[in-house]
C-alpha cells in the first residue's frame, strides 16, 4: 500500500519475557517522537512493560485542529455541534457520585453535553462534574479519521481483531472538564493503554505491578483513590507525570494508576494487546477463571460447571477462553498472509511490519497457546483442537 508506514524490529534487542527495570528511576523518562524509533520504543520500553511520554506531531489530525477552538483554549463548541451534535448517545460518567469501584454512568445526547459544557461559569465551581470517557466515536464513525494511531501503538491484536470481525473497539475518545477524574484501577485484562493528549492537561499517578497490594485493606479492595500521602505512608513505590497537549502516554500492563484533569482536557485512548503482553493477558484471564471457579466450588459436580465458570469470566473479565483463542487464530492467519506478502497492512491500513516483527508475533503467540495446551480445562471445554490446530499453524510458519 502506497501510503503505509514500514514497521522494523530487524535488529533490535528483543525481550522474550517482560521486566520492570524501574528500582533506579526518579521519574518516568521522556522522549520525543522526532528522535525515538519504533525499534527502540519496542526493545526500550513495550518489552520491557516500562511507562513513557512521547511528544507527538498532531498538526495532521482533524481532533487537534478543528475541535478546539483558533486561540487553542477552549473546546470549539460550535465545530462539535455542527459536526457531531446529532448522535443521540454519548456515555457519561457523573464524577461526584461513585457506584461501586468506579463512577456512576448515565447517557445523554452529545448536544446535550455540549451544552452543559459550554454553560459551566468558570467563576464558580460545577454542581455536577460530567466526564465523558469511553466513547466509542471512531466505532460509530469508522469513516471519520479524527486522529492517526502513532506507529509506536500500531502492534495491536486486540482492536486489529475486533475492527477486522466489526465488533465493537477499545478506542475511546474522552472530554473532561477540570476536576473530572478516572480512580485509581488496572487496566481491562491486564492490557496496555495508551493516551494522546489533544487538548489540556492530565495528572497521572503510576505504581508499578506488585506495589499496589500494599494499599489493599482487610478484605482484599483497593481504595478507590489514592493521593501522594497515602502512597507514602504506605512505603509504595509511584511516580507523579504531567502529560501536557500533544503528549502521548505508553501505559504498560498491570501498572495501577489514578488520572485526574487539571484543567479542561480532550484525549485519545486505546486499550490493546501484542505479543509483548500477551502472557500477561493470559495469566489474568488464567487468575479470573481461577477465582470464578473458587466462588462456585461448591457447584463443582453440578452438569455443565466449566461452561458455567466461563460465562462468568466473560462477565467480569469482558472475554473468556474461546474467545481469546479466536483472537489468536485471527492474528495467526493474518501474520501469515503477511508474511507472504508484505503490502498487507494492518486494520488501520497504515503499518505493515517487517518479517522479524511477524514472527515474533508469532513466537509470543506460541509460548501461549503451548500454555494453554497442557491444561486440562481446555480439554473439558472441547477447545483443546482448536488451540492445537491454531498452535500448528503458528509453529509451522516459524518452522
Amino acid at each position: 500500500m502506497e501510503n503505509s508506514r514500514k514497521i522494523r524490529i530487524s535488529g533490535t534487542e528483543i525481550h522474550s519475557e517482560p521486566f520492570c527495570d524501574y528500582e533506579k528511576w526518579s521519574e518516568i523518562p521522556k522522549e520525543s517522537s522526532d528522535t525515538l524509533s519504533y525499534s527502540d520504543f519496542f526493545s526500550k520500553y513495550m518489552t520491557r512493560n516500562l511507562p513513557v511520554i512521547i511528544s507527538l506531531d498532531l498538526s495532521q489530525w482533524d481532533s487537534f485542529n478543528n475541535w478546539i477552538s483558533p486561540d487553542r483554549t477552549s473546546l470549539n463548541v460550535e465545530y462539535l455541534k455542527s459536526r457531531l451534535g446529532n448522535l443521540p448517545e454519548v456515555p457519561i460518567a457523573k464524577c461526584e457520585e461513585q457506584y461501586f469501584d468506579s463512577h456512576r454512568k448515565i447517557q445523554m445526547s452529545f448536544d446535550d453535553f455540549l451544552t452543559y459544557w459550554k454553560s459551566r461559569d468558570a467563576e464558580k465551581p460545577p454542581t455536577e462534574l460530567l466526564y465523558l470517557k469511553d466513547w466509542h466515536l471512531r466505532h460509530e464513525l469508522p469513516d471519520y479519521n479524527f486522529y492517526h494511531v502513532p506507529e509506536y501503538f500500531s502492534s495491536d491484536f486486540l482492536n486489529e481483531y475486533l475492527v477486522d470481525t466489526q465488533q465493537d473497539d477499545y478506542k475511546f475518545v474522552y472530554i473532561g472538564p477540570a476536576g473530572s477524574y478516572t480512580p485509581f484501577h488496572a487496566d481491562v485484562f491486564s492490557s496496555f493503554s495508551w493516551s494522546v493528549n489533544i487538548f489540556g492537561r492530565k495528572t497521572w499517578i503510576f505504581v508499578p505491578p506488585g506495589e499496589e497490594k500494599k494499599l489493599k485493606d482487610k478484605f482484599g479492595s483497593l481504595p478507590f483513590t489514592i493521593d501522594v500521602e497515602i502512597l507514602r505512608e504506605k512505603n509504595v513505590k509511584y511516580f507523579v507525570v504531567t502529560q501536557e497537549t500533544g503528549n502521548a502516554i505508553f501505559v504498560p500492563s498491570n501498572w495501577h494508576h489514578q488520572v485526574t484533569n487539571e484543567v479542561d482536557t480532550v484525549s485519545i485512548n486505546h486499550n490493546w494487546f501484542n505479543g509483548a503482553n500477551l502472557k500477561a493477558i493470559y495469566d489474568a484471564l488464567k487468575a479470573c477463571e481461577e477465582s470464578c471457579r473458587k466462588e462456585i466450588s461448591d457447584c463443582s459436580d453440578m452438569e455443565g460447571f466449566d461452561q458455567q465458570c466461563q460465562v462468568m469470566v466473560k462477565s467480569l473479565f469482558g472475554m473468556d477462553y474461546e474467545g481469546f483463542l479466536k483472537i489468536l487464530s485471527h492474528i495467526v492467519e493474518k501474520r501469515a498472509k503477511m508474511l507472504e506478502n508484505d503490502e498487507i497492512s494492518t486494520s488501520c491500513d497504515e503499518f505493515v511490519f517487517d518479517e522479524s516483527h511477524l514472527k515474533y508475533d508469532l513466537d509470543r503467540i506460541s509460548a501461549v497457546l503451548k500454555q494453554m495446551s497442557d491444561e486440562k480445562l481446555l480439554l473439558d471445554l472441547n477447545l483443546k483442537s482448536f488451540c492445537d490446530k491454531i498452535l500448528q499453524k503458528a509453529q509451522k510458519i516459524l518452522s
